[in-house]
């Protein structure tokens, strides 16, 4: 099922991958005003912003530590998917 006002919410990468990243999106039905590329900001101003999320959608091979941590203290729900070795069962 589609939501339609989904965002792909991600700390911003360096050009080339950002336009792969638009690329791949749009191939697979993500229109390119869905991805937020977001900067990075101080402590105190990241924890406000990711409060502002409706769901934190975990990396499979490798799994949130803080990131997850800080989402969970912001109220927001985390969602991963545990894989077989350490790093990619952090979260879960």
């Amino acid at each position: 099922a589609r939501v339609l006002a989904a965002r792909l919410w991600l700390l911003r990468f360096p050009a080339l991958a950002v336009r792969r990243l638009v690329k791949e999106g749009e191939r697979r039905g993500v229109a390119s005003h869905r991805i937020i590329l977001s900067e990075r900001l101080d402590k105190l101003a990241h924890l406000r912003r990711v409060g502002l999320a409706d769901l934190f959608l975990d990396n499979h091979h490798v799994n949130a530590h803080t990131t997850a941590t800080e989402a969970l203290w912001a109220g927001v729900p985390v969602v991963t998917y545990p894989g077989m070795g350490m790093a990619s069962r952090v979260a879960s």
